[in-house]
C-alpha cells in the first residue's frame, strides 16, 4: 500500500482508498477506547505441523479448553451466550462451529470440534481455537430474567 499514490488508491477504492493511504502510513485519528466491553474470550493455537487426525485434534482441544476455563474465572460476572470452536485448515480456509450455551463443558466443545473437522473433508488442520461469546452487558439483565 505504501508504494501506491493516494490518487491511485482513490481510483481503485474510492474514498476508502484515501483512508488506506493514511492508515498504511500510520496516520490514524480514530479514538482509542481501552475500556470497551469484552465480547468474547478465546484461546487458539497454530501448530508447527498440521494435525492429520481428529483424535489428535481432540487432545489439543482439551489443552485449549483447560486454558479457556482458567481465563473464564476472570469473567465470572459475565453471562455466556454461546461457545465456539474455530479451525483453520492446511489451505488456510477457516470454519467454526458454535452452539448456544450458558455453562461451558468439555464434551460440548469436543462435539463442536468434530462437526467443524468434518467440514474439512479430509484436510489437515493447522489451527484450533475454542472460546465463548458473552451477552452484551446492556442485555445481560434481560437474559437473566428470561432464564427464571
Amino acid at each position: 500500500m505504501q508504494k501506491w499514490s493516494e490518487i491511485d488508491l482513490h481510483r481503485c477504492f474510492g474514498r476508502f482508498g484515501s483512508e488506506l493511504y493514511r492508515l498504511s502510513r500510520g496516520q490514524d485519528d480514530r479514538e482509542v477506547n481501552p475500556h470497551r466491553e469484552r465480547k468474547s474470550v478465546s484461546n487458539e493455537r497454530t501448530f508447527r505441523e498440521n494435525i492429520e487426525h481428529v483424535d489428535e485434534g481432540l487432545l489439543r482441544l482439551d489443552e485449549l479448553i483447560g486454558e479457556l476455563f482458567v481465563d473464564l474465572q476472570k469473567h465470572k460476572d459475565r453471562t455466556i451466550r454461546e461457545g465456539f470452536v474455530k479451525l483453520k485448515f492446511n489451505d488456510f480456509t477457516i470454519t467454526s462451529a458454535q452452539v448456544p450455551m450458558t455453562n461451558p463443558d468439555p464434551e460440548t466443545y469436543r462435539t463442536l470440534l468434530r462437526e467443524a473437522w468434518n467440514r474439512g473433508n479430509g484436510k489437515s488442520v493447522r489451527l484450533i481455537g475454542a472460546g465463548v461469546r458473552f451477552v452484551p452487558e446492556d442485555e445481560a439483565d434481560e437474559v437473566q430474567l428470561e432464564m427464571f
